[in-house]
């Protein structure tokens, strides 16, 4: 996999956190919350993150890391918090 941006690394530590989600804002029509919509994105594309697939709810669905994503954050590409 190739470095990850700045940004990136920002957004895997807000996955992992918790605080990036889906939330359902009427019929049809889910906004990524948390973070920036684009890198969430990028960030799925690449497999390092997805969407709780075990969700139990009808309005806010949580993205999580995956494996890779958490052996990334475990590497080196650490916040800098």
């Amino acid at each position: 996999m190739r470095a990850l941006t700045p940004l990136q690394n920002e957004t895997l530590a807000l996955i992992n956190q918790g605080k990036v989600y889906q939330q359902k804002f009427g019929y049809g029509a889910w906004r990524i919350q948390g973070a920036n919509p684009t890198v969430v994105g990028k960030l799925i594309s690449m497999g390092v993150a997805e969407w709780d697939r075990d969700c139990k709810s009808f309005v806010r669905i949580d993205c999580v890391l995956t494996d890779a994503g958490r052996s990334t954050r475990q590497t080196g590409d650490r916040d800098a918090s």
